[in-house]
């Protein structure tokens, strides 16, 4: 890993359903004096804790990945809720997309494991007044809708953020939009849980072509411990139980996972959105 480029600053953000036509919304930016800087494709993969305490506190730890090209680790704790939005300390390290398994791996030692991965297309905007930085983000997100955030980035330092960022927000007010109350890494966890039916799973066999289906023994007891069953054509006593009648199948792959033709990236993160969603 290349010497990485550390910085800490607080982000302030409310997240909204994008009802409304986008062009109505994108006129309106333009006219507030926001300047189009980039459309991407950001591919983020968040990571909880055993206990799951990060999904209850909203606490944000992810690997981001811009174009495929670069790469971010971002740590963001606990909310601080304001009113009506939420303020996090934000820390980030700049590193190399090559490093991304390396940097899974460290996570895993560490002790935290795969929850979801957001894959959006975001279009960026953004203006800066009064040494403080106003972005407007439209995000596409496979499998979930579209949705528009605002936030303001400010030195960790400073004591006005909120009342800049109340501000800002009612500039916009005459949009009518609909807040949306969940980050984008549960909207996620939620597609999955109800196209799934997890409700419903009380049996999960897997079925598997490649060696290596304990990606985390952990998550595996304590799905163990919330009553349900695993099996698996590849045995292993101490983990699994014979294959039962009625179970949900799970194809693992090399790469990825399939169950009911839909696909994730591995059995680690179906677990967790069993025990934490």
């Amino acid at each position: 890993m290349k010497k990485s480029d550390h910085r800490t600053v607080v982000e302030i953000e409310e997240k909204f359903l994008c009802d409304s036509d986008t062009e109505i919304i994108k006129n309106k930016i333009e006219k507030e004096g926001f300047k189009f800087i980039k459309r991407i494709n950001e591919k983020d993969e968040y990571f909880t804790d055993l206990a799951g305490e990060f999904i209850k506190n909203r606490t944000c730890l992810r690997i981001r990945t811009i174009d495929d090209k670069e790469l971010e680790i971002t740590y963001k704790g606990k909310s601080e809720i304001f009113s009506s939005f939420y303020a996090k300390k934000e820390s980030n390290i700049i590193s190399e997309v090559k490093s991304y398994e390396n940097i899974v791996e460290l996570f895993k030692v560490f002790g935290y494991h795969s929850y979801v991965v957001v894959d959006k297309i975001r279009d960026y905007y953004s203006k800066t007044e009064n040494e403080i930085t106003y972005n407007i983000l439209i995000d596409s997100i496979l499998n979930v809708g579209e949705f528009i955030e605002f936030e303001i980035i400010v030195h960790e330092d400073s004591e006005e953020g909120e009342k800049y960022f109340s501000e800002f927000i009612k500039n916009f007010k005459s949009l009518k939009l609909n807040k949306a109350d969940l980050p984008y890494r549960d909207f996620v966890a939620e597609y999955y849980y109800n196209k799934l039916q997890l409700n419903k799973i009380k049996n999960i066999h897997i079925e598997s072509n490649v060696d290596n289906i304990l990606e985390d023994c952990n998550l595996i007891s304590k799905v163990r411990e919330k009553g349900i069953c695993l099996s698996s054509n590849i045995i292993n006593e101490e983990l699994f139980v014979e294959k039962k009648e009625e179970c949900q199948v799970v194809y693992k792959h090399q790469d990825y996972i399939e169950v009911n033709r839909t696909k994730m990236k591995n059995i680690t993160q179906l677990l967790a959105i069993l025990l934490y969603k």
